[in-house]
């Protein structure tokens, strides 16, 4: 889940892409690796960090039952990532 916010940001990010692109990469990996059943909620935003334009992927999904977590534990994993065109 992490690795598909983190890649979706840092495609975003790419100066012939924007934020929605980087929000679509992110849910195409998310649902080949852990699939749509989770029903992940995909935030995308651009947003600044001081001077620097900044992409930001955030993938909030619940995971049923890993046996020592309650059942439909909400994990969220975000990325970041600078915008190559300022």
């Amino acid at each position: 889940m992490f690795d598909s916010a983190v890649e979706g940001a840092r495609f975003g990010s790419l100066a012939d892409q924007n934020g929605r692109a980087g929000c679509l990469r992110a849910q195409e990996l998310f649902n080949k690796s852990l699939g749509s059943a989770l029903e992940p909620i995909f935030e995308c935003e651009q947003t600044r960090i001081g001077a620097r334009s900044v992409i930001m992927v955030s993938i909030e999904a619940a995971i049923p039952g890993l046996g020592f977590l309650p059942n439909n534990y909400r994990f969220k994993a975000v990325g970041h990532a600078t915008s190559e065109i300022q």
